[in-house]
């Protein structure tokens, strides 16, 4: 039933509780009828202090009556007075701050920033907050464990904790007067704190840290366990306790004053101080390093070591004996005493070469190949006929290899020399029984093999044969020598051959007289030039010197000629160049009273005569040069050839001149018979060896082909 129907009857308006629809009675509070306009009725238990009260209201809280459920109800809004908006009396603890209370969040924590007695936690109520170190309450001080900031004391937080520091400036400085350890500082205690170096606690002196707490030292007057010794103030590293505390001694690099002349501190006799702390001198027998190449304390000057104490070479103006045979120490050569300590002229090696014949071996022509070995070519006789002789030598003389062509008749070299890769080159004749004597050319690899050969019949079929031979920077041979030509007799004739052996050109020079032109001698100078030497027949009783500068093409450059006084016979046999260019020419003038003179000019590139130099015998002779060559290392001038000496006939000749004619040295070389002894061809090696060919007569007086080696 519905709580507003009180009579039963269904029928009946809610209002009308009486029956009657007009006349509606009012609700009675206290019927326990719940009746319109009641929250409730309960009848005789309604009460302010029940759940429906004397009112018939339901008891709520708020309503300033104190209901079953209620500890309070002061009708008010007001949740911080003494009843709380939730009709309880406020307690410390509820979650609810009361006018008697700084906090209350309601738990049992002491250690949050609300304690259980419902106040702020702060520094010094006794609970160690989050944020605090401690809190010791009523006990915290800025001198016990926990300062008045809730915070464990420690040695540097400017607070000295009483009993357990002596001092606190809160800085890590020991100097101050408070250490970082918060202890004022004293010498012994242990602890290296102010002023102190070091403090090791002890009482030992003689350790790294003294008593005075300083870092033990060299020169405090204190010896160390490391120290040999300590003077203070006197310790001196030429005194005997040294500076670095070490008792002095000769080895100790130091120089002990009044006792050492010097301490180099290597104990090596060898050099400027000995290891007897005394100094090296030139004569102890010692030899001191890098001063003294030598030390045989004696006074010979003239063996292996100098009285200067120097090791004896050549050039240091002594002379060693039994190794030099001279030294002037003047480092020039051709002087008397060469820059290698040999006298002018020494024989460094010879070879003779003697055939089936006694008479007339000769060499007739040398050079030197790229690798300083000298090469030979001449006449030999064997089986009775005149042959091809090519040799081989090392700088030392040891033959390597030699060659002896013969086509069956007289055949003759005249002429030898290297191209830049070592090949060898021979002029020559050979003889055929019909045509007389045929220019003959041979091309040989270093090892003596047979490159290629190059033979010309000359239009008279008489005496055509190559004189001269040399050899281009593009490998190619100038050959020079004479023909026979019908009408004509010898003509000079001058060919280049490639490096295979093919002509490349041709020339041909007939006299003025038609009678007898030779070309001698051909040299290679600058831009691959020729220079070509000889002679030519200009009238019925004399010839004149030829010189004719060719370009590489074969096409003349210059020419120049030479006559001797009167109607003479002026030949040129041999012919050179040097570094400069300049040509150098050797061979005999007449010089009018009725013998020779070896003869030697000296031209510029152009043609021009420098100068002119002679040289003659003892009497009337037949002088001649036959061989010139130029000094690789000074420009200086050899030429070799035959002079007559009374009682001796014809001796070989070696001449030698500055590049300015000067006459620099002659000399005489002749055999024991001294009979018939010349020279043909000279060359010059690197060192300035000097190599002479020619022929020298033996005891059995017969000629011999000969080579020799000299000193400059």
């Amino acid at each position: 039933d519905d709580d507003d129907d009180v009579t039963g009857d269904d029928d009946d308006d809610d209002d009308d509780v009486t029956g009657d629809d007009d006349d509606v009675a009012d609700p009675v509070c206290g019927n326990g009828i719940h009746e319109a306009g009641e929250e409730c009725d309960h009848g005789f238990l309604n009460a302010d202090n029940a759940a429906c009260t004397s009112r018939c209201t339901i008891n709520v809280c708020g309503d300033a009556m104190v209901g079953p459920d209620e500890e309070c109800d002061d009708g008010n809004s007001v949740d911080t007075d003494a009843c709380t908006n939730a009709c309880k009396v406020p307690v410390c603890g509820d979650g609810e701050v009361d006018p008697a209370e700084e906090c209350d969040d309601g738990n049992a924590d002491n250690t949050d920033a609300c304690t259980t007695d419902c106040t702020l936690a702060y520094c010094g109520d006794g609970f160690v907050q989050l944020g605090e170190e401690c809190d010791d309450g009523t006990a915290n001080a800025d001198d016990r464990a926990c300062t008045s900031a809730c915070r464990e004391a420690y040695c540097g937080d400017r607070l000295v904790h009483a009993g357990v520091e002596a001092c606190d400036d809160g800085n890590l400085d020991d100097t101050d007067g408070c250490t970082r350890s918060c202890r004022i500082p004293s010498c012994g205690d242990g602890v290296v704190e102010g002023l102190e170096e070091c403090d090791d606690g002890n009482a030992d002196d003689t350790d790294a840290c003294t008593n005075a707490c300083t870092l033990a030292d060299c020169g405090d007057g204190i010896v160390q366990a490391d120290e040999e010794c300590d003077n203070g103030s006197s310790n001196a590293d030429d005194a005997v306790c040294t500076s670095a505390c070490e008792d002095a001694f000769c080895g100790d690099g130091l120089v002990l004053a009044g006792d050492e002349e010097c301490d180099d501190g290597n104990g090596d006799d060898g050099d400027a101080c000995l290891g007897t702390c005394r100094s090296a001198t030139c004569g102890d027998g010692i030899v001191q390093v890098g001063v003294e190449g030598c030390d045989d304390a004696n006074a010979n000057n003239n063996d292996a070591c100098t009285n200067a104490c120097a090791d004896a070479i050549c050039g240091d103006g002594i002379v060693w004996s039994g190794v030099e045979a001279c030294d002037d120490g003047n480092g020039v050569d051709s002087d008397g005493c060469n820059v290698d300590c040999v006298i002018s002229g020494t024989e460094l090696w010879t070879h003779s070469r003697n055939g089936d014949d006694d008479l007339r071996d000769y060499a007739a022509a040398v050079a030197l190949d790229p690798s300083g070995n000298v090469l030979a070519a001449g006449r030999t006789i064997d089986g009775g006929l005149e042959n091809i002789w090519v040799a081989k030598f090392s700088a030392a003389g040891q033959l390597l290899w030699e060659r002896v062509v013969n086509s069956g008749f007289n055949d003759n070299a005249f002429a030898i020399a290297s191209d830049a890769a070592g090949n060898v080159f021979v002029g020559g004749e050979v003889r055929t029984a019909s045509q007389g004597a045929d220019i003959w050319v041979r091309k040989y690899s270093p090892s003596a093999n047979v490159i290629w050969t190059a033979t010309v019949d000359g239009p008279g079929s008489s005496t055509d044969r190559v004189n001269g031979i040399a050899v281009d920077s593009a490998d190619e041979v100038i050959v020079t020598g004479q023909t026979w030509t019908p009408g004509h007799g010898t003509d000079i004739w001058v060919r280049k051959y490639d490096a295979d052996g093919d002509p490349v050109w041709t020339d041909e020079i007939n006299g003025a007289d038609s009678s007898h032109d030779v070309g001698y001698a051909v040299a290679v100078a600058a831009d691959d030039d020729a220079v070509v030497a000889g002679s030519t027949w200009v009238s019925g009783e004399s010839t004149d010197v030829w010189v004719r500068r060719y370009d590489a093409a074969g096409l003349e450059i210059w020419t120049q000629t030479f006559s001797g006084a009167g109607h003479s016979i002026d030949e040129a046999f041999a012919v050179t160049t040097d570094a400069n260019d300049d040509i150098y020419v050797a061979g005999r003038s007449w010089e009018g009273t009725g013998s020779y003179e070896v003869w030697v000019r000296k031209y510029d590139d152009a043609g021009v005569v420098l100068w002119t130099q002679t040289h003659g015998g003892e009497d009337l002779s037949t002088d001649a040069a036959r061989g010139v060559a130029v000094d690789p290392r000074n420009r200086e001038v050899m030429v070799v050839g035959e002079v007559w000496e009374v009682d001796q006939g014809l001796n070989v000749a070696l001449l030698r001149y500055d590049s300015d004619g000067t006459q620099l040295s002659s000399a005489i070389l002749a055999s024991a018979t001294s009979e018939n002894d010349f020279a043909k061809s000279v060359a010059i090696a690197a060192d300035g060896s000097v190599i002479v060919g020619g022929q020298m007569w033996d005891e059995a007086t017969t000629g011999d082909a000969w080579l020799r080696v000299v000193a400059p």
